[in-house]
């Protein structure tokens, strides 16, 4: 039996959206898009072609989750109702928010402030303006959806660089995941008279993210977020391989907090003009020999020989055993490769110097977007601390001063900051050409001694240099 509903979706984009295989969809919409419209419909058409075969007992069931419950009833159920009330056999639960059909499957609304959702299967799960559901809801409902393989669709307008766009960054290139990214600019469904109206009525920044999808537009305060915008816009952020035959650098941020050292460090190439960031890695209170295991655990990784590692100006700094960051490293293994870099006498001239560089950079979207955990606090990925290197705003005028703020997004920064002014000194040895030209000249047999960390084995290896 076929039956005719009064929807029709507004463009090809939707249709994608509606013929979807993949198990997981991020979709980033700008305001008046129709996704709650498309959700309404795609909900209650994939739950219709779940077979209930062997089922009866289980019948299916797909939820619709809100931040809260009182936005679900006020946004989506007005739209539920009208979609599925020509479908024979269902009816409504005004106490439940859900769409019962008569062979017991259910669309039910949820709000994430007092989900129910855990317990039980679930087919499918739409978490609708996720920017504003806590990541534990997700994970607590996770589970729900093993029995059957259910589906999750994580859609919303952006509220910055948070859950939605984070999503976004970690599954691009993924087969198994739809990304989706509209902007009010590019869909034509807003007339662009229109549009210039919500800018002059809406600022130029609150326009920017929730009408083009900017995730950088409300950080009014980012240093590098212009750059960082048009990276993305350019898909300079996404996955890389790595350029065989050249050589790879590793540069460091060495910061210090009440939990220790905070160690930042970027592994890149030069490639030609492109600088390709391959890998990014931080962390608190570790030793400076398990630095060095991860740089070698790197170039068994990527296959690339790691052929200078560049410290901050107080790399030579002695601690009070008369041993500096530069002695360490060395002794953990990295002899000769070690070197340090000429402190910059002007901050904005070095943060300038990065913001022109940025124009050439690409970025591995995961080598360099992984976050990673201290304690109970989430920690920055390299993409998160470009990303959120800002400046300081005054708590008690609001003004946005030309300090730049020192946490937990400023080691990262610092640390591609050494790579820039390495390279603007002519300390960075490599490009293709030049390794091309050492490889000829020298063929030498060189000890590379790869302690574990608290140990002393090592390992000797024919390298060219």
């Amino acid at each position: 039996m076929e039956i005719e509903i009064d929807y029709t979706p507004r463009d090809a984009a939707v249709d994608r959206f509606h013929d979807r295989t993949e198990r997981v969809c991020n979709w980033i919409a700008h305001r008046r898009r129709g996704k709650t419209v498309a959700i309404a419909n795609d909900g209650p058409h994939r739950l219709i072609q779940i077979p209930i075969a062997g089922r009866e007992h289980a019948p299916p069931k797909i939820a619709w989750m809100y931040p809260t419950r009182v936005r679900a009833k006020d946004i989506a159920w007005s739209y539920l109702k009208y979609y599925t009330r020509r479908i024979p056999g269902c009816r409504p639960i005004e106490s439940e928010l859900a769409i019962e059909f008569s062979d017991g499957r259910r669309f039910t609304l949820y709000g994430a402030d007092g989900h129910r959702g855990v317990g039980q299967y679930l087919d499918g799960i739409y978490y609708d303006e996720r920017d504003d559901i806590p990541d534990h809801v997700v994970t607590d409902l996770a589970p729900t959806l093993t029995d059957y393989r259910g589906f999750e669709v994580h859609a919303g307008m952006l509220r910055g660089r948070y859950r939605l766009w984070k999503l976004r960054e970690k599954s691009l290139g993924d087969p198994g995941v739809l990304n989706m990214m509209e902007r009010a600019s590019e869909t034509g469904i807003i007339p662009p008279a229109e549009l210039e109206s919500l800018r002059a009525a809406m600022g130029d920044s609150a326009y920017d993210l929730q009408m083009e999808c900017n995730p950088n537009a409300s950080i009014a305060n980012a240093i590098y977020g212009r750059q960082m915008d048009q990276m993305r816009r350019e898909e300079r952020i996404t996955k890389l391989r790595v350029v065989p035959d050249i050589p790879a650098y590793v540069f460091f941020d060495i910061g210090h907090s009440m939990q220790g050292d905070d160690w930042s460090m970027w592994l890149l190439q030069l490639s030609g003009r492109d600088i390709l960031a391959h890998r990014y890695y931080a962390r608190t209170g570790e030793l400076p020999a398990h630095y060095a295991n991860i740089i070698f655990a790197m170039e068994d990784e990527l296959g690339v020989r790691v052929h200078t590692v560049y410290l901050p100006h107080d790399g030579t700094r002695q601690d009070r055993h008369g041993a500096s960051a530069k002695d360490d490293l060395e002794s953990a293994g990295l002899r000769g490769r070690v070197k340090t870099v000429i402190r910059t006498p002007k901050l904005w001239d070095s943060i300038n110097d990065v913001r022109a560089l940025l124009s050439r950079v690409f970025i591995d979207a995961e080598g360099c977007g992984q976050g990673w955990t201290l304690g109970e606090m989430e920690m920055p990925s390299g993409i998160d601390c470009l990303d959120f290197y800002t400046k300081k705003i005054e708590a008690q005028t609001g003004m946005i001063t030309e300090i730049p703020v020192h946490n937990q997004y400023s080691h990262g920064a610092d640390a591609f900051r050494t790579f820039v002014e390495a390279h603007k000194n002519g300390m960075v040895e490599g490009g293709a050409s030049v390794y091309e030209r050492d490889t000829q000249r020298h063929r030498i047999q060189v000890s590379r001694e790869r302690p574990k960390y608290g140990q002393g084995n090592g390992r000797k290896i024919m390298v060219n240099r």
